[in-house]
């Protein structure tokens, strides 16, 4: 059971705690006593001295929770190589690992790493305003599943029904519109699948599958 008074145990310093313990030593306190002084343990003291003394004030600042040596990690060369297959294929992890011949576990941790590991969401205004739009079957996919969703909160037609669409189509009042008056009326003796995908043929330059993702 942790103390009241007590911080928890790796506890975060601010940068103005770190500077609070180091000038209690350099006011005469031993390091032991100055990080008992502000909560923290006997080794955050002496490691946050040593810190001071190797780099003075600017040594104390804010450090990403990364260590010095990852030995493990792969090479910088590898994990440009990932990036680059994510950007040009569009897809999530399972597919990059496939065409590198990786483990799909060690692609997911490499984008995640460099913040890319969701991809942008596809937009959903231009299936409810035309009601037919042509993209790539990932994307396809991934907005058929959106679009379900919105109608069926739609179909409520209450004020939290109007404020969640609102709010995952901020800018798009006539869509919200549409969707609270036509299709909530055009679907309402339908449950679900509100949508169909078409195939059409592949995209010039990397034959990705194309299809019509259209409203039934």
């Amino acid at each position: 059971m942790v103390h009241g008074t007590q911080p928890p145990r790796r506890m975060r310093f601010s940068f103005e705690s770190r500077c609070r313990l180091v000038s209690l030593v350099l006011a005469g306190q031993s390091p032991q006593a100055a990080a008992a002084a502000c909560g923290a343990s006997r080794a955050t003291g002496y490691r946050l001295w040593r810190r001071y003394r190797e780099g003075g004030w600017a040594a104390l600042a804010d450090r990403a929770p990364v260590p010095k040596c990852q030995p493990r990690r792969l090479p910088l060369e590898l994990e440009q190589r990932i990036l680059a297959a994510r950007e040009a294929a569009k897809a999530g992890p399972l597919i990059v690992a496939g065409q590198l011949g990786l483990p799909a576990s060690t692609v997911w941790k490499v984008l995640r790493r460099y913040g890319v590991s969701r991809l942008p969401r596809p937009a959903r205004g231009p299936v409810v305003r035309y009601e037919r739009v042509r993209t790539t079957e990932a994307k396809a996919k991934e907005v058929r599943g959106i679009i379900d969703g919105m109608i069926t909160t739609a179909k409520r037609g209450d004020l939290a029904a109007r404020r969640r669409l609102i709010s995952q189509l901020p800018r798009e009042p006539l869509i919200v519109e549409k969707l609270m008056g036509e299709l909530s009326e055009k679907y309402a003796e339908r449950s679900s699948g509100y949508t169909r995908i078409v195939k059409i043929g592949e995209r010039l330059g990397d034959a990705a599958p194309l299809v019509q993702i259209e409203l039934v």
